[in-house]
């Protein structure tokens, strides 16, 4: 196991990704992308996809993180469908989408 690894493995669940930088002294610039999904698991890739566009929206001035919109966080299920329940289809029994309706 590679220190780059172990490195990835620890900075990336804690949500650090921003830490994830050379380790050569006087380099210190960003681990690129590609690098990380070699080191890492899928899932753990997975993660740090998420974290680095959450900090790249934490950037943008006036715009928030919203992890209901976030196809990766826990709201979604493996199909790409909401885990909550059509609210047209709770008050009225269909839904104007018909098939095409994102929710469980």
């Amino acid at each position: 196991e590679s220190c780059l690894t172990r490195m990835a493995e620890v900075y990336v669940p804690e949500g650090s990704v921003e830490r994830l930088r050379c380790p050569f002294p006087n380099c210190g610039e960003p681990m690129q992308e590609s690098l990380v999904m070699d080191l890492v698991s899928e899932e753990m890739y997975e993660k740090y996809q998420q974290f680095v566009r959450k900090r790249e929206i934490e950037k943008l001035e006036g715009v928030k993180y919203c992890p209901r919109c976030d196809p990766s966080s826990s709201f979604w299920d493996s199909r790409g469908h909401k885990k909550e329940l059509c609210k047209n289809w709770l008050k009225d029994g269909s839904c104007k989408f018909g098939s095409k309706c994102r929710f469980l």
